[in-house]
């Protein structure tokens, strides 16, 4: 496949992508700062520059985006089919600097999160309470990823099948709760007694008229301009 867009042009809209502040950085910042938790943002001092530093719980956090920390197995990764091994050459150091930064962390004694761009996308208030459950606990390694690609759970946790086994459940209920409604056979004749000999006066659900709006005055009463759908 020959790339449309000629080097300058590519190279100029690679430049514009950020590399801190994302979207998934900035959704996961915002549930732990209103839990409470106090933080710094891209430190120098420290390998890697974290995106998220916690120093009372001794804690580095980095939200990974899935296609440039070369996140495996993920469907968020795909390797462009131009210039392929650029890419395979830049994502492979890219990954490299990353476990890299992270062991020089873990030697200075930091605790280290790893939150991947997929599990954001997948539920991002239940990575941030996982990443929250784990700055209050003592493991030393956190590592969020979204969804296997085949047959796992998206957003709200629910595959295609569950979907399908609720659906059916509810039906079945519906279907207790529901009295069965028998229909009279054709040669049925009605009931004499339901039969009046004067005309009988039509209730507003039996007529069909479509809106509830009365015009002037009806009996004393103020009309109301209000409207129901049939």
């Amino acid at each position: 496949m020959v790339d449309v867009i000629d080097a300058v042009k590519r190279s100029a809209l690679m430049s514009r992508v950020r590399s801190k502040n994302t979207t998934p950085e900035l959704l996961i910042r915002k549930q732990i700062w209103h839990a409470g938790f106090r933080y710094s943002l891209h430190s120098a001092r420290l390998p890697g520059k974290p995106d998220i530093v916690l120093p009372k719980w001794n804690a580095a956090v980095f939200v990974h985006g899935c296609f440039w920390h070369r996140h495996s197995d993920c469907p968020y990764f795909r390797l462009p089919k131009t210039r392929t091994a650029f890419w395979d050459e830049k994502l492979a150091r890219n990954r490299a600097r990353d476990d890299a930064a992270i062991a020089a962390l873990v030697t200075h004694g930091w605790r280290v999160a790893v939150v991947w761009e997929c599990a954001v996308r997948a539920n991002h208030r239940a990575a941030a309470k996982q990443l929250m459950d784990w700055l209050q606990h003592s493991e030393t390694r956190l590592e969020l990823s979204g969804p296997s690609p085949r047959g796992a759970p998206r957003r709200g946790g629910c595959t295609t099948d569950s979907i399908r086994d609720q659906a059916g459940r509810r039906t079945r209920q519906t279907a207790k709760v529901a009295p069965a409604i028998a229909k009279p056979p054709p040669d049925a004749q009605p009931n004499a007694s339901a039969v009046s000999s004067g005309p009988q006066k039509r209730t507003h659900r039996e007529s069909n008229c479509p809106t509830r709006i009365l015009r002037g005055r009806t009996q004393g009463r103020t009309p109301r301009a209000r409207i129901a759908s049939e």
